[in-house]
């Protein structure tokens, strides 16, 4: 594991947070404008005083569409923005470089990120936490969506987040604080960061632990390609199964779930561990002090 740096030289993280409080606040004011907008025009100007209505738009399709779109773009944009005030060549300051994995580390990182949401969801259920929640909403949605709905939603809430998310808290984030502050630090802090994007409280459980993973992925590869290859399948196959298979659990079938899930998600981070290039992060790959 790579150790911080020591504090003289250190490279500054406030611009990190600064980005990071920005995004927040204007994914937050967005979503807002889009949701009355939307709602106007699905149900005209009278229901924006209705919660009911409100809610509703944002598990609509179109609703779901324009928000992918909506907040895969600002995080781009805030991403190469940083990357581009950085002194650094933007491919290396966002770890787009190809690194050093193939095929079968795609297919274990996506199965691992599968197996997650699976373990997570499951064990949600049990508790009796997932009923209401949003990530049941849009289960709900997506399964009553018709065959020409499902094709877009699934197209575009694989490959915005996939590529946005991405870019922004594995690449500009996780990439500086990594090097400030060491892998562990930097992993978490970035993961905790994409958990709070996610507002609701369920959804950020559950962002926070995938967050964790795709930041150890990128750490451990010293490359977000692989992060990115395997969020937008990862959501892509989600989606999908959505659609195709309603989920209609019983006690036993989630234990069952946890069980098998915990198993490949064991089995598949330790080949992945095993396989990984797990090349140190170069801490003199940035000026010192400089840079966003």
């Amino acid at each position: 594991m790579m150790s911080a740096l020591p504090m003289e030289g250190a490279p500054r993280v406030w611009p990190v947070f600064v980005a990071f409080a920005t995004v927040l606040v204007v994914l937050l004011v967005s979503s807002t404008i889009l949701v009355v907008g939307l709602t106007v025009v699905l149900h005209g100007a009278s229901s924006v005083t209705d919660p009911k209505a409100l809610e509703s738009v944002g598990f609509h399709p179109i609703g779901l569409l324009v928000s992918f779109a909506l907040s895969s773009s600002i995080l781009a944009a805030a991403s190469l923005l940083g990357a581009r005030l950085s002194p650094v060549a933007i491919k290396e300051r966002l770890r787009l470089t190809r690194g050093r994995f193939g095929a079968l580390d795609v297919f274990l990182a996506t199965l691992t990120a599968m197996a997650l949401g699976t373990v997570f969801g499951a064990a949600s259920m049990m508790l009796g936490l997932r009923e209401g929640s949003t990530l049941e909403e849009i289960e709900k949605a997506v399964a009553a969506m018709s065959g020409t709905a499902i094709i877009p939603i699934a197209i575009l809430g694989a490959l915005g987040p996939g590529i946005g998310e991405e870019l922004f808290f594995r690449g500009y984030m996780e990439t500086r604080l990594t090097r400030r502050f060491g892998r562990v630090a930097g992993v978490g802090v970035a993961a905790t960061a994409f958990g709070l994007i996610h507002f609701a409280p369920l959804h950020m459980a559950y962002a926070l632990l995938l967050g964790i993973f795709l930041g150890w992925l990128a750490a451990r590869f010293d490359t977000i390609v692989l992060g990115i290859a395997t969020h937008i399948l990862n959501n892509a196959l989600a989606f999908s199964l959505m659609w195709l298979v309603p989920s209609t659990p019983t006690d036993a079938g989630n234990v069952l779930a946890i069980g098998i899930g915990c198993v490949v998600c064991v089995g598949a981070i330790l080949l992945l561990a095993k396989r990984s290039a797990r090349a140190p992060l170069d801490p003199i790959a940035e000026l010192p002090g400089n840079g966003s």
